[in-house]
């Protein structure tokens, strides 16, 4: 009987613990091909009604004279690139991405805001992304030092007295995590479109909406981020909120699926730092910007001009 039992036991930790957490280091943790715009199959998702906007502005973005790659190297050694738009301007926007997105995706409609509002732009590629190097990632848990290598890589490039962090879904974690390392640079404000609070509770509440055990398979997937990454997927945005000086603007859409809108406002309420919050009704995972028009854009845009303003005066 007892040899039952534990043979019952074992096999229910391979089952319901080890394989599953095998499977998601795998699929998850692993290098990525970023997904652009122009190889997205949109019909039949939510980018279907925006899909046509979202693909000249990318086709036009791409195909910018001045668009130039960039490198640097992050603190723990990775090798970093970005696509830099830069003719001069003394205030830059780093644009972080999602997870397995392509920076033009995420950001090709918001880029033609900043440009206009006569912003360089930054587009990094995260570690494990596109041309980045590296072999894991951690949804965010470690790129936080990727965004950091940006801001130092824009203090000593460009001539620019005034950053704004932007980052979406995962890259919106990245910036998240970044905030409570920023009081001895440029950076003036942070913008989180879609943010979850950590990969921790991003991965529970995946798990849940696919029906996947997470009560196993979590402890055994930190232990290899741990080991291979160097991070915890339990450090979180609201830790890092709380103590950040820096002004911060979240977005959000009131029909995103992925990461729900509660926890966007989660992530608000953590923030001691000045704040506002713009819920965009109808609108999809980092679609809010897009399906919001340019009325939210124009509300993202009085906000970082306005702490850049307060700056200046």
């Amino acid at each position: 009987m007892i040899w039952t039992i534990l043979y019952v036991l074992i096999l229910a930790f391979v089952l319901m613990g080890l394989l599953p957490a095998l499977l998601g280091w795998f699929m998850i943790f692993g290098r990525h091909r970023e997904t652009a715009m122009k190889d997205f199959k949109a019909e039949g998702t939510y980018y279907e009604p925006y899909a046509d906007e979202m693909l000249a502005a990318e086709k036009q973005l791409l195909a910018d004279p001045g668009l130039r790659r960039v490198e640097t190297v992050s603190d723990d050694g990775i090798n970093l690139c970005a696509d830099l738009l830069h003719d001069g301007e003394e205030k830059a926007v780093i644009l972080v991405h999602g997870f397995t997105t392509a920076p033009s995706k995420n950001f090709a409609v918001v880029t033609k805001t900043y440009r206009e509002a006569g912003y360089a732009v930054l587009m990094v590629h995260l570690r494990c992304h596109g041309p980045s190097s590296g072999t894991h990632n951690a949804l965010g848990a470690v790129e936080w030092r990727d965004v950091l290598a940006w801001v130092n890589w824009c203090q000593a490039n460009l001539a620019c007295c005034h950053l704004i962090l932007h980052g979406a879904s995962m890259g919106a974690v990245a910036v998240g995590c970044s905030a409570s390392y920023l009081e001895n640079t440029n950076v003036k404000a942070l913008v989180l479109d879609s943010g979850f609070n950590s990969p921790w509770k991003q991965l529970q509440q995946q798990g849940r909406r696919f029906f996947v055990p997470t009560l196993l398979t979590l402890p055994l997937l930190n232990v290899l981020v741990r080991k291979f990454s160097g991070a915890d997927l339990r450090n979180n945005v609201p830790d890092a909120l709380r103590v950040t000086k820096v002004p911060a603007l979240f977005i959000h859409g009131t029909e995103d699926s992925t990461v729900p809108i509660r926890v966007g406002w989660a992530n608000y309420e953590s923030c001691t730092s000045q704040k506002q919050f713009l819920e965009v009704k109808g609108a999809e995972h980092t679609l809010a910007l897009i399906a919001g028009g340019a009325k939210v854009r124009n509300q993202l845009m009085e906000f970082v001009d306005c702490q850049i303003n307060a700056v200046n005066e």
